[in-house]
């Protein structure tokens, strides 16, 4: 998750938006900085990380995040358009432009269906771009030409700090050459004039890690929403957790030591509700006691039967797997259960949580998952709940933060393969921004 040192060959342009302040930008193959006050961004496409350099209030700050994260929101975004333009249609919406995938493509950098766009060149030799017969963008090349590398970088700060279409982007791409000026309109809804940029002569560089000393490491971008304080508060413990500090630690064997002390004082959904636990530490094959199973191990089904006649056993059952109808009761269940004789009753929010996200209530459940991981802070499945959590509501930069602390935790990378296959999956559908 950390930067790294680097320096590699590259090349350095300024670019100055009509009527803002000039940005300078140095691109290698592996990194690209973007230089612009107070805010800098490194972006490290061999390590999959975005670095945030803040120079506020006479405090250098870094933030580490992970690539993954705005590709995702991005893949979210154009995933979600074709059922949020039936809901505008249903509305009978008046505003034709907000069914115009045009715009949204724009937005995500991620083509929704064939180009709409008409590309005609004029007698100047700039190109134009049009769209619905009006005139959307254009742009002017310099005489600069560009290696391949050099195109790549600055299609990547196209696609990562503009609102152009994609298929403008690739078209100056494919160019070879730096532009001199580029223009774009923005969509209508945003009741603002078009973009103009100015672009400076390429230079050489060599591409380096701006990080400086005296840098305070800030791991979580400060924000006001609850999903930021939320974070904030459960940061000291996560760290913690990482360090293998934090209280509460429990090894395979203690659990085991645990569950079987239940099992002989005659609590079986005690016993139950430890080995569950466990399975979200150790994962399933710690309650499966395989043979020869070690004598000291009592398996799920095992302790299921013995704790029969406990009427909690039924409802936690249903409350696990309930259906779309079962869906309210089973929320119920969890919340009127008997808890004042476990020792980790926390275990059951765990559940209820679940079950408030599968509900459409994520944040209702949003305070019981921090509540969780707090109390448990070595159980890989606990991030991963609230990083799907998060990232269900746009908030993928701190999605993968959850994401990223539970895979360095022992037993993380299987409890979080699936975010990791998510990660493949997001590279080869949208290799362009990796």
């Amino acid at each position: 998750m950390g930067a790294r040192a680097t320096r590699q060959d590259g090349f350095e342009f300024t670019v100055t938006p009509k009527g803002g302040a000039a940005l300078t930008v140095d691109s290698s193959p592996d990194v690209q900085v973007v230089f612009q006050d107070p805010v800098s961004t490194i972006t490290d496409y061999a390590l999959k990380r975005v670095i945030l350099l803040r120079d506020q209030d006479k405090v250098h700050a870094t933030v580490n995040t992970s690539l993954y994260a705005p590709v995702a929101l991005r893949a979210a975004s154009a995933r979600s358009w074709p059922g949020e333009r039936a809901a505008l249609i249903k509305s009978g919406t008046k505003d034709k432009s907000l069914l115009d995938p045009f715009w949204r493509e724009c937005a995500t950098q991620i083509p929704l269906g064939p180009s709409s766009l008409v590309r005609r060149a004029a007698k100047d030799g700039s190109v134009h771009f049009l769209h619905g017969g009006k005139d959307v963008a254009s742009y002017a090349l310099s005489r600069q030409t560009l290696t391949k590398d050099e195109s790549l970088g600055l299609a990547r700060f196209l696609r990562g700090n503009t609102a152009l279409h994609p298929a403008i982007i690739a078209d100056i791409q494919k160019s070879g050459r730096m532009p001199a000026r580029i223009m774009y309109a923005l969509a209508p809804s945003a009741k603002k004039p078009p973009v103009m940029l100015t672009f400076s002569a390429a230079q050489p560089v060599k591409a380096v890690y701006p990080l400086r000393k005296g840098e305070t490491v800030v791991p979580l971008r400060p924000g006001a929403s609850v999903y930021d304080t939320t974070m904030a508060a459960l940061l000291p413990v996560m760290q913690a957790a990482q360090a293998g500090s934090a209280p509460g630690k429990k090894s395979l064997a203690d659990y085991r030591t645990t569950i079987d002390a239940a099992v002989k004082a005659k609590q079986p959904f005690q016993a139950v509700i430890d080995t569950l636990e466990m399975s979200f530490q150790f994962g399933n094959a710690a309650i499966a006691c395989a043979d020869p199973a070690p004598a000291d191990c009592h398996a799920l089904k095992d302790l299921l039967a013995d704790a029969a006649d406990d009427p909690r056993v039924a409802a936690l059952k249903a409350a696990l797997a309930p259906t779309p109808q079962t869906m309210n009761q089973a929320i119920a269940s969890l919340t009127a259960m008997k808890r004042d004789d476990l020792a980790n009753a926390y275990v059951l929010d765990e559940f209820l949580a679940n079950d408030l996200v599968a509900a459409g209530r994520p944040d209702d459940a949003l305070p019981l998952f921090a509540a969780v991981l707090k109390d448990n802070p070595y159980a890989p499945v606990f991030y991963k709940n609230l990083g799907d959590l998060l990232r269900g509501r746009g908030r993928a930069d701190l999605a993968w933060f959850c994401y990223d602390l539970g895979r360095q935790l022992p037993g993380g990378a299987a409890a979080l393969s699936s975010v990791t296959d998510s990660e493949v999956k997001l590279e080869k559908d949208y290799p362009q921004f990796f």
